[in-house]
């Protein structure tokens, strides 16, 4: 990636990229749209996601004025990308007969052709595609938020097909984007709707799990509409990443609607994805929180479940749990040497560990 950016001139190292660009740019595809662009497109506004690359290639690789062949005016490459988007997502195709398409306006094709954008496929090469299906979804998106429709109206009133998903999806990176209320009206009436297919309504979970800096908005919406859902709320915490998400998770009333009572692991299903994601994603979160259970015979389990995978072993807890672990129950002798050797990794077999509770780690 680095040699790329140096031969095309797009950077002259990493070290001038943002960690969320440089991994956006992973992709090949990526890349080379960003190494497209001119010295002018890259210094703007900082690209955080594919959206944003997408836009930038729209606005200053496509439809540019000085980009464009003389005569040209943008109106008529914009008008024609979206109705190509258009008769795409019509026809629940990725593909169109070139015949048709060519002959609505030959110069635009022919100049969509030299810059990749459109490319001829199939037997004969007959029919003609966009150069990629999330470049499809970007320029469907972009005509359907110009349009006005809500996107609830659009979605409860088609087929909610498969087709539809990734679809639905851009449109509301899009709107979420571009900063239009839309965006929180949709996720409240679909999520909200009887007649939203669940397939649907899991896309909109998801979705909302993966955004990197959730809004206020969007907390509201997850605690009223999804952790209130039993089908929703296990698929949400399996999606999420981001650690505002999980200090949110954990803040008291939060937690309290996830785990109302104390229960052991074993029964209860969006525990386990909660502190799993807990574990694996913020373990000194895991740590505090578990560390704040009430002390009975359910806490010990927790404890037991949590510790072996928090890769936190430096924290102020982690021996202390440890210690309250074998304190309170006889812990089976095949999870002795998994606990052993977490201690030996830590560096705490030397310190604390080396009395009584030390030999009886051990057996």
């Amino acid at each position: 990636m680095e040699e790329a950016l140096q031969v095309t001139q797009a950077a002259p190292n990493l070290g001038g990229l943002s960690v969320v660009l440089q991994e956006l740019l992973r992709v090949p595809l990526h890349l080379a749209i960003y190494c497209a662009l001119d010295d002018a497109a890259r210094s703007q506004k900082p690209i955080t996601s594919l959206q944003g690359l997408y836009g930038r290639l729209f606005d200053d690789f496509l439809v540019r004025r000085n980009r464009l062949p003389e005569g040209m005016a943008s109106t008529r490459v914009k008008n024609y990308l979206t109705s190509l988007a258009v008769a795409m997502h019509t026809g629940q195709t990725l593909t169109l007969p070139k015949f048709n398409y060519r002959e609505q306006d030959v110069e635009v094709f022919e100049y969509l052709c030299s810059r990749g954008v459109l490319v001829t496929t199939g037997a004969s090469n007959q029919h003609v595609a966009l150069f990629h299906q999330s470049f499809f979804e970007y320029l469907f998106a972009r005509q359907f938020a110009f349009s006005g429709q809500p996107l609830a109206d659009f979605v409860l009133s088609s087929g909610q097909g498969l087709f539809q998903r990734s679809l639905i999806q851009q449109v509301l990176v899009y709107l979420r984007g571009v900063g239009s209320p839309e965006y929180l009206q949709a996720l409240q009436q679909l999520l909200g709707s009887p007649a939203c297919r669940f397939h649907i309504r899991l896309l909109l979970a998801q979705q909302v799990a993966s955004q990197q800096e959730p809004t206020a908005e969007e907390l509201t919406i997850v605690q009223e509409l999804i952790l209130s859902d039993e089908t929703l709320r296990v698929a949400f915490l399996e999606a999420i990443r981001a650690r505002p998400w999980l200090t949110w998770l954990v803040s008291p009333t939060i937690f309290q609607l996830l785990l109302p009572e104390s229960i052991a692991p074993e029964d209860t299903a969006i525990g386990r994805a909660l502190f799993w994601r807990l574990t694996n994603h913020a373990p000194d979160l895991a740590l505090e929180q578990v560390d704040a259970l009430p002390n009975n015979i359910h806490k010990t389990a927790w404890i037991a479940a949590v510790l072996p995978y928090a890769k936190a072993r430096e924290h102020r807890l982690f021996v202390p749990l440890f210690e309250q672990l074998f304190t309170i129950e006889e812990v089976p002798q095949n999870q002795q040497f998994i606990f052993w050797r977490l201690l030996q990794k830590g560096g705490h077999l030397s310190t604390r560990m080396d009395g009584e509770q030390g030999v009886r780690a051990v057996g």
